[in-house]
């Protein structure tokens, strides 16, 4: 198949849902840059997405909530006096789960400090007031700690954001 033929075809599966405009400026692109371009549009169900758009942007979808809708169970970081017991199990799962290496860490890192006056990833910044420990330093501790007592390795997962992957990455390379 030929670029112009998958033009034409990428042309007409738009059309049909009203999307035409995606091209408008395809012949001001190089062919390159129209192979990326048409492998994109390839990739998207079309007629999903113009079946959402009827739905959800040209109007508003219907919302129900359930009538049976509750909060979701809690327990106090103190037990009551009929809750001991269930607490000492649960502490020994999770101690177990520990030595047998079944537990992660999960951060989600993906927002800058800004509101903090930090000028860098969220997790940078300096949390502790004596030693300016910074809060990811806090969690590698605390992970640590555990990984001490329980003999085991935790493995530490760190979502982050375009905007701040790079300077992550590089303050955990400088921090070792």
């Amino acid at each position: 198949t030929t670029l112009a033929d998958r033009i034409a075809a990428a042309r007409k599966t738009l059309a049909a849902v009203g999307q035409e405009h995606v091209l408008t400026f395809v012949d001001q692109l190089n062919e390159s840059q129209k192979t990326q371009l048409l492998e994109q549009i390839e990739s998207i169900d079309w007629p999903e997405i113009a079946r959402l758009v009827t739905s959800h942007v040209k109007q508003k979808p219907e919302f129900k909530l359930p009538d049976n809708v509750a909060p979701a169970p809690w327990y106090p970081n103190e037990p009551a006096a009929d809750q001991k017991a269930q607490y000492v199990k649960a502490r020994k799962l999770g101690e177990q789960l520990l030595r047998d290496g079944k537990v992660a860490a999960f951060t989600v890192a993906g927002g800058q400090g800004t509101r903090l006056g930090w000028d860098g990833p969220k997790g940078t910044y300096p949390a502790t007031p004596v030693r300016g420990l910074s809060l990811f330093g806090c969690f590698a501790e605390y992970i640590r700690k555990l990984e001490e007592v329980y003999n085991t390795t935790v493995p530490w997962y760190i979502m982050t954001s375009h905007t701040n992957d790079a300077e992550t990455r590089a303050y955990f390379a400088e921090q070792k």
